[in-house]
């Protein structure tokens, strides 16, 4: 039996172990995003692989992750090894004959991993998945010493799977020219198999059938506008671009853990040799599900909880409640309702009740808030659009017993209606520290829909970044934003801007930049700030990844200013000030990357400076996401 699905899919013996044939290759071609410097390859790749008996496919390990699915014949056992040295073993197969199986099985990147058959009287046809597509200066191939040295713990499992030299003396380092001679030319069949593997691609196919399997709490209306773009297939590849799509699209939805996908010729075959089912195995979200976490960033650590009502009329709606306390935030709840809309990714609408009490540093004050709010998101070409309502209840309370005269002024009830628009472009490959790429985000609000707080506020964030040279990134960034109060109303402190930390202007102090009072930060109506950054590698450790990839040399110049408005000037003169007594800064230091936040640790040489400012001349560090 082996040897006949060796012959009908052209298997060719795999060197790592077990039997291969490549079956499809993205025409899309794109650049990885990590920073190991991999050049330009496919965007995915898919491999039929087939074991049987004894047969095992040696430990390795790949820079991008793969997923492995089960098609037919005896269960796989995947053996993995983490970085952190963890040991973990999962079920290549059909649930339904082992309930621990599952039919895919993922490798994240950087894991060693080999697999064997569960039965080895049998046999095993599946298939492997690589995004970005399986390039060969991607694959380490696992040598027994070297892994053993690595985890010693797991001498016996590592010896029992690492490749073994042959009687030629054929070694881990020569899979890539086994893999190209097998037929005893250099290139081997690989034009011959490009060649037929363009060919099936572009032949004509259309869908008969689209089938989804595996739900009954969600409303099949919400599921139709996702997949029936499969319709419009008219080659192989757009078929399986477009099921692709329909698969982010149902998992866009919110509603399910897991989305499988099969591709299959029609039931009707004979009298339509172009014809393909198109089945969808889904996995619903429990009913309730909850959560625990911390959040870090803007220089504060929050502790979160959290349980949500998912799907709750069949039409991906969910209900949230979350509760949360740390550094700054004394108690924040909020319950949220949201919609999303089916078929189109990122459009969605909330409407949410929210109460907080939030410690306001360096203006000797506390925040008390509650009221509601109403947003609807939706994408365009421009950007990521959100427009939104707000009615909020404030109260200036908790007042330090050193305030200032001008806090305690701002004491007292506020109440706040306004509607904003932001608009996000963010093209970077990385939110807390990309190579390429840039970031544009543009905000309007207007209050005074009622309530007593009136005014305009504009804001806008630009960023972008370049890899001049490898490993070593270059970024400049540049944020303005200016407050008008309307109908002679003072502004409230809630709602004024604020410069300077580690997160801003470096080499000042938290809201250090401005007017002041005391010791109390009292904000102002316009601001503008600009950075310019290089990031290197670490002299010791450059490119080679692991702790070379998480932390990062930092150069950086910062200015900008902070001004209060001279309303009695002429409009156009107002912002003169912005152009006098700017403030500028310097530094050198280290960069830790946190997932998608980072921590800086840097010195810093504050330059120009004026006597109400409020500086750190020395070591700062600074929490986050969004920096200068």
């Amino acid at each position: 039996m082996a040897d006949e699905y060796i012959n009908a899919l052209n298997l060719k013996p795999l060197p790592l172990g077990g039997y291969y044939v490549e079956s499809l290759n993205a025409i899309t071609k794109v650049q990885p995003l990590d920073s190991s410097g991999r050049q330009v390859r496919d965007a995915y790749s898919v491999i039929y692989l087939l074991l049987r008996g004894s047969d095992i496919n040696a430990w390795h390990k790949m820079k991008s992750g793969e997923t492995y699915f089960h098609h037919l014949g005896s269960h796989i056992i995947l053996h993995m090894i983490h970085e952190d040295g963890r040991y973990e073993t999962k079920i290549i197969g059909d649930p339904l004959r082992d309930n621990k199986a599952r039919f895919h099985c993922h490798v994240p990147k950087n894991v060693w991993f080999a697999l064997e058959l569960e039965d080895k009287s049998g046999l095993c046809v599946f298939s492997e998945a690589a995004g970005p597509g399986f390039d060969y200066e991607d694959l380490e191939i696992g040598d027994s010493d070297k892994m053993i040295e690595m985890f010693p713990q797991h001498k016996e499992i590592i010896e029992k799977f690492c490749l073994k030299c042959d009687k030629k003396g054929t070694s881990p380092n020569d899979i890539h020219i086994l893999s190209n001679k097998q037929d005893g030319t250099e290139d081997g069949s690989n034009s011959q198999l490009n060649e037929t593997t363009k060919e099936f691609l572009t032949r004509p196919a259309t869908v008969e059938q689209i089938n989804i399997e595996g739900y009954w709490r969600t409303k099949r209306d919400i599921l139709i506008p996702g997949i029936k773009r499969l319709l419009k297939a008219t080659t192989f590849n757009e078929l399986v671009e477009l099921a692709f799509e329909a698969k982010e699209d149902l998992m866009s939805l919110g509603v399910f853990h897991d989305v499988d996908m099969l591709i299959d010729t029609s039931a009707d075959h004979s009298i339509n040799p172009n014809g393909y089912d198109v089945t969808f195995h889904v996995k619903e979200k429990r009913l309730l599900t909850s959560s625990t976490g911390t959040q870090i960033g803007n220089n504060e650590g929050n502790m979160m909880f959290g349980c949500s009502l998912n799907n709750v009329f069949g039409r991906a709606e969910q209900v949230k409640a979350d509760l949360s306390f740390g550094t700054r935030t004394r108690m924040s709840y909020q319950l949220a309702f949201i919609k999303p809309t089916p078929g189109t990714p990122g459009r969605n609408f909330t409407i949410a009740a929210q109460k907080s009490t939030t410690d306001v540093p360096f203006c000797s004050h506390w925040e008390a808030t509650q009221g509601l709010s109403m947003d609807y998101m939706f994408p365009s070409i421009v950007g990521q659009h959100c427009v939104s309502w707000e009615g909020t209840w404030r109260e200036v309370t908790g007042l330090a017993k050193n305030a200032s005269f001008a806090i305690r002024e701002q004491a007292g009830h506020s109440i706040k209606s306004a509607l904003k628009h932001t608009v996000i472009m963010d093209k970077r490959n990385n939110i807390a520290l990309p190579t390429n790429g840039y970031f544009i985000k543009l905000a309007q609000e207007f209050a005074g829909l009622g309530g007593d707080v009136m005014f305009l506020k504009h804001n806008f964030e630009y960023q972008q970044s370049v890899e001049p040279l490898k490993d070593v990134i270059l970024s400049w960034s540049f944020q303005g934003g200016s407050l008008h109060p309307l109908f002679n109303t003072p502004s409230k402190i809630s709602d004024r801007l604020f410069l300077g930390g580690p997160l801003s202007v470096r080499g000042f102090n938290s809201k250090g930049i401005g007017p002041r009072s005391e010791n109390d930060s009292l904000g102002a109506d316009a601001y503008w700030a600009a950075g310019l950054h290089v990031y290197t590698p670490l002299p010791f450790r450059p490119g080679r990844g692991g702790l070379g990839d998480r932390i990062k040399t930092h150069l950086f110049v910062n200015t900008g200013n902070l001004i209060t408005l001279d309303t009695n000037l002429p409009w156009r003169s107002r912002f003169n000030s912005l152009r006098e007594k700017i403030r500028w800064s310097c530094g050198a230091g280290l960069v830790f990357m946190l997932g998608i936040a980072r921590v800086e640790l840097n010195y810093c040489f504050p330059i120009a400076a004026q006597n109400t400012d409020s500086v750190n001349h020395g070591i700062q560090v600074g929490v986050g996401i969004n920096f200068l």
